[in-house]
């Protein structure tokens, strides 16, 4: 390398160069070359050398490259994508899950991803969503909330959206992280089995503890001599049994 600078008078910079002195054993510089020229000839006097020990940048980089590939794989084996996106910037960035469960290629900008993503939205659940995501935009409220994507093969995705807000020091919003997880084989699951349970006639209902909601089914409110439809809260339904 050393005589191809000193045959073409060009510098040249080498970004990662592994050393070993038996004093301190193998480290790494990173090493700026440049023939010093002089005369009408452009003659090389010499050649200048500057290097800057990078091991600790290295080993930072090696433990933060082994961060992030676990990450991904557990994203992966979970199907939870991330995504956060910068309210002062309007810049919004998403791990490689999240573009696996939504189907987009990583490509598209950035300033486009959420409109995208509500492309594939079913129209009578992005309503709802758009309106979360708006809440916590300007006043800073995070939220929990399932909704169905359409794919582009026609099959339909379950997907569980969290969102939190990072607020300033004056309590102002200045990003929204969250994360996008694929419960699509978990509601189909529950449907199958749902199904079966109101096929045997047996009663069924739920409590979201995160929703503090309780719903029953209609098995339920025709168990204790109640119409749904005349008492469809089901805390109250079971306030009066």
């Amino acid at each position: 390398v050393d005589f191809e600078v000193v045959k073409n008078g060009k510098s040249i910079l080498i970004e990662e160069e592994p050393c070993y002195t038996p004093q301190r054993g193998h480290f790494y510089v990173r090493t700026q070359k440049i023939p010093l020229l002089v005369g009408d000839q452009k003659e090389v006097k010499y050649l200048l050398c500057i290097c800057d020990d990078i091991t600790e940048q290295k080993k930072t980089k090696q433990k933060t490259d082994e961060i992030l590939n676990q990450l991904k794989e557990a994203q992966s084996i979970a199907k939870i994508g991330s995504w956060s996106f910068d309210l002062i910037n309007h810049h919004q960035v998403c791990s490689t899950e999240q573009y696996k469960i939504i189907q987009i290629d990583e490509t598209v900008p950035h300033d486009m991803l959420y409109q995208h993503y509500c492309d594939r939205v079913f129209p009578e659940d992005l309503n709802e969503l758009d309106y979360l995501a708006k809440q916590a935009k300007d006043e800073g409220i995070g939220f929990i909330h399932n909704h169905r994507l359409r794919m582009p093969n026609g099959l339909t995705k379950y997907i569980r959206g969290i969102a939190y807000v990072t607020k300033d020091d004056t309590g102002k919003p200045v990003k929204i992280s969250g994360t996008c997880q694929d419960i699509t084989r978990e509601v189909e699951t529950e449907q199958q089995s749902d199904f079966m349970l109101k096929t045997l006639g047996l009663g069924i209902w739920k409590f979201y503890p995160g929703e503090n909601k309780l719903n029953w089914d209609s098995n339920m409110y025709q168990m204790v001599g109640l119409c749904e439809r005349q008492l469809p809260d089901a805390r109250r339904a079971l306030d009066t049994t």
